[in-house]
């Protein structure tokens, strides 16, 4: 992917954030209205299912067998990817932080956490709901759900922050979503093409809309050391190399020298 197509990629992004913003205005991002539908959210799960297929097709390599075959990255659905990428970036445990109150958690790949009978990946709800809304708007639009939507745009909101490709990594400082006082933008790009993910430290990747863990202190780190605590009184702030807006919505004290 060229600097022109991520930078592209995270405009879309964006605006799918301000319009889920927007919706909030005058429907709260709760729990308790996940079930809510809309048609107004019909787009927006559209089109972050959309760009999260591109995203995972784009990261593919199709020169690795899936399930003991190889197969042409347009041929890749949803159960290839979970097979490429479930464990590689950790999805069934990553945890974003939603920034709406009360603050809570969304797992969006939390279904691929076990396999079924048939030794396959879930699909997630979510991508049923894409998957039917993509073939028939009209039998399909009570799919439409807040739900739905707030998942399908943390899971391509995850995939962003775990990505492998440089071009993207260098856009997220460059747009903010990546901050850090102890280190040049140039010196965590080399850390990134060296490990693919930010070295030396825990960082967020923030948005207006969510938070979420990336980064190792060594190569031979796991994610499963990055991901926030199961339970989210017990998130630190002061572990990740940040700006202090997580630390302002959570109300918790966050040092400079921790």
């Amino acid at each position: 992917m060229d600097e022109y197509t991520g930078d592209q990629v995270l405009h879309w992004y964006e605006r799918m954030e301000i319009s889920i913003l927007e919706f909030s205005k005058h429907v709260p991002l709760v729990q308790q209205n996940e079930s809510l539908e809309s048609p107004f959210l019909v787009s927006c799960l559209i089109d972050a299912c959309g760009l999260l297929d591109s995203l995972f097709r784009d990261l593919v390599d199709e020169s690795q067998p899936v399930n003991g075959k190889k197969k042409k990255k347009k041929d890749y659905d949803i159960q290839d990817y979970a097979e490429c990428f479930s464990a590689r970036f950790n999805l069934p445990n990553m945890r974003s932080i939603l920034l709406q109150a009360p603050p809570r958690y969304l797992t969006p790949f939390s279904s691929w956490s076990k396999r079924t009978e048939k030794g396959k990946y879930p699909r997630p709800t979510w991508w049923n709901a894409y998957t039917h809304l993509k073939h028939d708007r009209l039998t399909s639009i009570k799919e439409g759900t807040l739900g739905a939507t707030l998942n399908a745009l943390c899971a391509l909101h995850q995939i962003l922050a775990r990505t492998t490709n440089v071009e993207i990594f260098k856009l997220l400082l460059r747009r903010g979503w990546i901050e850090s006082d102890f280190s040049t933008p140039e010196n965590l790009v080399e850390k990134f093409e060296h490990g693919r993910t930010p070295m030396h430290g825990y960082f967020l990747v923030q948005t207006n809309l969510f938070a979420v863990p990336t980064g190792k202190f060594k190569n031979t780190d796991t994610f499963d050391l990055t991901e926030f605590p199961e339970n989210i009184e017990n998130v630190n702030p002061n572990r990740y190399r940040s700006n202090e807006e997580l630390a302002k919505f959570l109300g918790r004290l966050i040092l400079k020298n921790p």
